[in-house]
Order: structure tokens, then sequence, then C-alpha cells
């Protein structure tokens, strides 16, 4: 991965002065990485308008958020057709989708400026997840939380085994995780931030 320095694509202001364009950092998926790193939010939603977002999760989907991002970012950008396809058939990719378009939805971002950003960070176009939680068309949204769910207690368990340090995720008496009833389905917070470097915010949308 690059060192290469993240642009300041503007003096932090209160929302007065924008061009209406999507601006994205030349080196997106290193830029998201040290917007995690450095605030106290899980990720960054550029917009046209006179604000970008930031967005928090829960605890527990925070940690697979962080996760996903970090064992994807190993293998970006792929290079082939077959390798994009491959990985956006992977949980980490679905999963990280699935929070953009719950964020965007709420920030009034299009979903195809924010599958922009996904394809400029991770290398895979958005329209090539077709099989992500939200993106499923069959058992309505109870279905749906059910499979948000076993997912998510699903790695949860899996991360607990393989590596370990669960940051306080509880687990019951069988070292199983304890559901968080705090987890809505990609239930997000999101807050208007200066379009500089991000850490200026404002008002909760």
């Amino acid at each position: 991965m690059s060192t290469y320095k993240l642009p300041i694509r503007g003096k932090a202001t209160n929302g007065a002065s924008h061009d209406g364009a999507l601006h994205i950092p030349e080196d997106a998926l290193e830029a998201q990485h040290r917007y995690r790193e450095n605030s106290k939010r899980d990720f960054r939603i550029y917009s046209r308008g006179p604000y970008d977002f930031a967005v928090s999760t829960s605890k527990q989907p925070s940690i697979a958020l962080w996760v996903a991002h970090v064992r994807l970012w190993a293998s970006v950008p792929p290079l082939t057709e077959a390798a994009k396809r491959e990985q956006a058939e992977l949980w980490t990719l679905q999963w990280i989708w699935d929070y953009y378009v719950a964020a965007a939805k709420k920030a009034g971002v299009a979903k195809e400026d924010v599958g922009q950003q996904l394809e400029a960070e991770y290398g895979v176009p958005w329209t090539y997840i077709t099989d992500s939680i939200m993106g499923r068309t069959d058992g309505g949204i109870e279905a749906k939380k059910e499979r948000f769910k076993e997912v998510l207690l699903d790695f949860l368990n899996d991360f607990k085994e393989t590596e370990g340090g669960m940051g306080g995720v509880e687990v019951d008496e069988d070292g199983n995780v304890i559901w968080d009833e705090e987890n809505e389905l990609f239930g997000v917070t999101v807050v208007k931030i200066d379009k500089g470097d991000g850490h200026l915010e404002f008002t909760e949308v």
C-alpha cells in the first residue's frame, strides 16, 4: 500500500462552498483507512453536496466492518474481471456495501455515487454485488434481519476463534457471542462533516 497523502479538498466550511462534483481521493482506500484510524467513526461517505458524511454503527457491526476492510486490504485492487466478480461474492465486500447503501440513503447520496466510491476503494463495480443481504428479494424484511444476525454472529465467533481479542464483546457459557439487542438491520448514525479532512463535524442527519 502506498503512502499517498490524502489531499485536502477545500477548507473546512460550514457547508457554503462546493462545486457539485463528486470528489474522491486518488488513493481512496488508504484515505478511508486513515479516516477510520483517526476519527471515532466507522467510515466516510463522499457527496456532491456541501458536506461529506461520517458514519457510525453499533459495536458488533463496527468490528465486522473493520475486519472486512482489513481482510480486503491485501487483495485490492483485483486485477482481472474474474477476480472482481469473485470478490463481489465475498461476505466482506457485501457487508461493507450494505452499510454504504444504508448510510447513503440516510444522507441523501445517490446509490450510483456511493457505488463509484466503493469501486474507487475496493476495485469492484457495485453492480457486481448481487447477493448482499439487502440485495436479496426473497423472504421480506424479517428474512433479511435473520440473515443479518446469522452472518454477524457467525463472523464474530469465527473471529474470536481465529484471531482472538474480542474487545469486550460478551460470550455465553459455551463461548458463543451474545447477540447485542442494540444492533439494527444496517442501522447507522450519519453526521455531516467538512469536505476537507472530515474531522470537523456538524449536525446529525
